[in-house]
């Protein structure tokens, strides 16, 4: 639907544009008459959140954006919630019942209380104010007082719906609003809002706080009991075993095991030399020699076997100790010093003895054997205190592991323990600051004037919704609206080829005698006799000699009945002979419009001939043939060929012959008919609808190329004309013709 069409309809419908938009500002205005004045209190509360001074154990305050808005969300939900809500009813409630100058007047169900009971209802309502509780629907009692406070619209949804709560762009601020019909009472509720949230707000952070505190400190307790349990098991575990630090006395047994064979390696290797010596001297001395000198050193063997033997022990101990002793090293020093000099005294004494040289010999091999023999003791010495400090590291591994998995248990008591000790102090540091961030910043204020009335905005807006949802509706019947009205559209959903169309002609009858005669025509007359003179060219052109027209329609009631006689008698206009033929045997409208004598059945079996058979009309140029009504088809009254042959009999006498078929979808008639003309044409109502069948049908009429002429649109009112006739002279306001040129100018340019 493009623009003008549509303001064409807007037009054309304005009278219900008018009365629908008047009858919605009269009902609204009835129904505002009696509207009370609202009044509106504001307060003002500082949520504490951006605060960016307040102290806190967490580090910095988290000021991220969606952190800041899901907890001013969170406080607003609250302020809004039942529980706080609640309160306030209770409060005003309380109010009405104990002071003179209440707010609203008593309800009529309150005005039906005695004195005992609005005792009650104070009692209880004290009772749950107090105690932050709600009223309970299982109580009878407290079941009542709901519907009390229900009547006095003093309940949760009545005082939720003017109550109004948002943050302040992006400060720390929440304003609180309430409208009502009295000033005081939007005051009363605002800072009975603002007061009951703050207290049901710190008292529940503080027993949650509390609960907090208590539930840490039970944890703490339990995990110090825990970690002090575990110290004790380590402490045992180590008296008992004899342990200090593993570690370290683990890692000192083997460093002394280290050097221990550091020092045995080293006695080892002295071993080889002295035994070599030892052999090299028994090699100079002989057997006898060697017994004959080792009698002369007899006496002197005493103390050197005491000092070696000696020197051996104390060596024993010392490697034993597993420690440096500088006291020790000096004895063994010593006794080593002393050896030696008893060894080279004893050498000095055989100086005399003719046997000197060999017992000098025996002396030096007396030394070797007493290095060699203490070398080796070291060295077994050596082996036995490693495999000792060996065995005692092994003994140490099964220890370790226990006592490392003790302190392991103790690390994680104890972190587990430092963490409850933080959880704590932050859980007494906020029941101590539990409801110090959020406080009243302003209170509300009785407002001295009304809210600006909206009456008269409400009048507006119901005379401009109205209208609005008038246009729409207007436009979605006319969307949905399926038939085929103008030309244009007509050709856009049909797609075929149209031959003309007549306007419909408003009154009972058309008098074509007087529309074509008169000289001073209306306009609806004129414009039917330039759309019929032109549909009359068409047509002519069209037929281009061919004499023989049917004229048929996809459904019944489309006007081809006078789209017959309209053509016919615009043909007489310019001297043509026309012939109508009334073949619409299930709908002879034609033969009776003439009163025509029913004569067709008898001329195509030859009963009749052509004189006898044809009426004359009153319109000059113009006869018919007329038939009855019946369920038989043409072909059916003499056959095929007959028919075909009778109906061209007929062109020796006329200029055209016009058949006029029954319905297309109907009927098989027009289809018999159609072997019979030269040319087809079926017609259209604008009224009616274009569903697919009739689009079948002229896609089958298409198909017959040589016979199929276009198409003719019957009924279109004038309003609908314009798009294809041309601008209609009628009289229009000076606001309906600016809009019309200017659309016109817009739409020409946008094109």
């Amino acid at each position: 639907m493009d623009l003008i069409n549509f303001v064409r309809v807007l037009l054309k419908k304005k009278k219900l544009l008018i009365i629908i938009p008047i009858i919605a500002v009269v009902a609204s205005f009835i129904l505002t008459m009696n509207l009370k004045n609202s009044y509106k209190s504001i307060a003002k509360i500082s949520a504490g959140i951006t605060d960016e001074n307040q102290i806190t154990i967490e580090g910095e305050v988290d000021l991220r954006p969606y952190v800041v808005q899901n907890k001013f969300s969170n406080l607003i939900e609250l302020v809004k919630s039942k529980k706080v809500v609640d309160l306030v009813s209770y409060k005003v409630m309380l109010h009405d019942i104990e002071n003179t100058n209440k707010f609203r007047p008593f309800s009529k169900l309150f005005s039906e209380l005695d004195s005992s009971a609005i005792n009650y209802i104070k009692d209880v309502l004290n009772d749950k104010y107090e105690n932050m509780q709600e009223l309970l629907n299982s109580d009878e009692g407290e079941k009542g007082i709901i519907k009390l406070i229900k009547s006095m619209a003093y309940d949760y949804k009545s005082i939720l719906k003017k109550l109004n709560v948002y943050r302040i762009g992006g400060s720390d601020y929440i304003e609180i609003t309430f409208e009502s019909e009295s000033a005081y009472l939007s005051a009363f509720i605002v800072n009975a809002v603002c007061n009951e949230f703050i207290r049901f707000y710190d008292l529940s952070n503080q027993i949650k706080s509390d609960k907090n505190v208590s539930f840490f400190e039970e944890l703490a307790n339990q995990k110090k009991a825990e970690l002090d349990s575990l110290v004790n098991r380590l402490k045992n575990f180590k008296v008992n075993n004899q342990v200090i630090n593993l570690y370290e006395q683990t890692k000192t047994l083997v460093i002394q095991m280290k050097d221990l064979e550091v020092l045995r390696e080293k006695e080892k290797k002295n071993i080889p030399s002295l035994e070599e010596a030892i052999n090299e001297i028994n090699s100079k001395l002989g057997d006898k020699t060697k017994l004959y000198v080792e009698a002369d050193l007899q006496p002197f063997q005493k103390n050197i076997i005491e000092k070696r033997k000696k020197l051996k022990n104390i060596r024993k101990q010392y490697i034993a100790s597993g420690k440096y002793n500088q006291a020790v090293e000096d004895t063994l020093r010593k006794l080593k010093d002393e050896l030696s000099g008893l060894i080279k005294n004893t050498s000095d004494a055989l100086l005399v003895d003719p046997n000197v040289s060999k017992k000098e010999l025996v002396s030096k091999r007396l030394k070797y054997q007493l290095e060699k023999e203490l070398a080796e003791e070291a060295v077994k010495s050596y082996d036995r205190e490693i495999s000792r400090l060996r065995n005692q590291v092994e003994v140490y591994a099964p220890l370790e592991a226990t006592n490392n998995a003790y302190e392991r248990e103790i690390s994680v008591a104890a972190e587990a323990y430092l963490v409850l000790l933080n959880k704590l102090s932050f859980a007494k540091f906020n029941s101590v600051s539990a409801g110090n961030g959020i406080k009243k910043m302003e209170s509300g204020q009785a407002p001295d004037k009304p809210l600006s009335s909206k009456k008269m905005l409400l009048v507006i807006m119901a005379g401009f919704v109205s209208f609005v949802l008038t246009v729409v509706l207007i436009f979605i019947l006319e969307y949905i609206d399926l038939t085929i009205k103008t030309p244009h559209r007509f050709l856009s959903m049909a797609k075929t080829n149209l031959l003309g169309y007549l306007s419909k002609f408003e009154g009972e009858t058309i008098n074509l005698k007087e529309i074509f005669s008169s000289h001073e025509k209306t306009g609806q007359s004129e414009i039917f006799t330039n759309l019929l003179k032109e549909l009359r060219f068409n047509l002519s052109e069209s037929l281009n000699g061919s004499k023989k027209l049917l004229l048929t329609s996809p459904g019944e009631k489309e006007g081809k009945t006078i789209i017959g006689i309209s053509l016919a008698y615009a043909m007489a206009n310019v001297g043509k002979k026309v012939l109508l033929v009334d073949t619409n045997f299930r709908n002879n409208e034609l033969t009776k419009i003439f009163s025509a004598k029913n004569s067709l059945a008898g001329f195509i079996k030859d009963e009749e001939d052509i004189e006898s058979a044809v009426t004359k009309t009153e319109i000059e140029n113009i006869d018919i043939i007329g038939s009855a009504n019946g369920f038989a088809s043409p072909f059916e009254i003499a056959g095929s060929e007959k028919f075909i042959d009778k109906v061209n009999q007929l062109g020796n006498h006329y200029d055209y012959i016009f058949l006029e078929g029954p319905s297309f979808t109907k009927y098989s008639d027009s289809k018999e008919l159609m072997n019979v003309a030269d040319k087809i044409v079926p017609v259209f109502s604008a009224d009616s609808t274009l569903v697919e069948a009739d689009k079948n049908i002229l896609r089958q009429l298409e198909s017959r190329e040589d016979q199929y002429i276009g198409s003719i649109i019957n009924k279109v009112r004038l309003e609908n004309i314009e798009g294809a006739y041309g601008e209609i002279p009628k009289k229009r306001g000076f606001i309906r013709r600016s809009v019309k040129k200017l659309l016109r100018r817009n739409l020409a340019s946008a094109k």
